[in-house]
């Protein structure tokens, strides 16, 4: 539908989050970590009390700089390269980056765990 309402003449897939501003039917951002921050922080101000009273906190203020880095690390080693397995050409690409991807979950589970 944006890319419709932008007159784009893609017929393929979307494969990335969009915000879309529909008042001037632009998109706002196509960055996950954006469209995060734009949602837990920009709105959250626009909306605070009635957010506040529904108990939405979409980023506490403790989390310190560890989190704002694990963040950006999973966001540039686990979101992004499902797309680099996605798009690969080749069969070795395609493993290679599936078994990155995969080594990756399975370090941030032992993290987590």
């Amino acid at each position: 539908q944006s890319c419709d309402r932008l007159n784009v003449k893609y017929t393929g897939a979307i494969t990335a989050p969009i915000l879309f501003d529909t008042k001037k039917g632009v998109i706002v951002s196509n960055d996950s970590i954006d469209i995060s921050w734009i949602l837990a922080v920009e709105m959250a101000a626009l909306h605070g009390d009635e957010w506040k009273a529904k108990g939405w906190d979409l980023f506490p203020e403790d989390w310190d700089e560890a989190h704002g880095a694990l963040i950006k690390q999973a966001h540039a080693e686990v979101n992004t390269a499902v797309y680099g397995v996605n798009f690969a050409t080749d069969q070795e690409t395609y493993e290679a980056k599936l078994f990155a991807f995969w080594d990756k979950i399975k370090a941030l589970d032992s993290e987590f765990s």
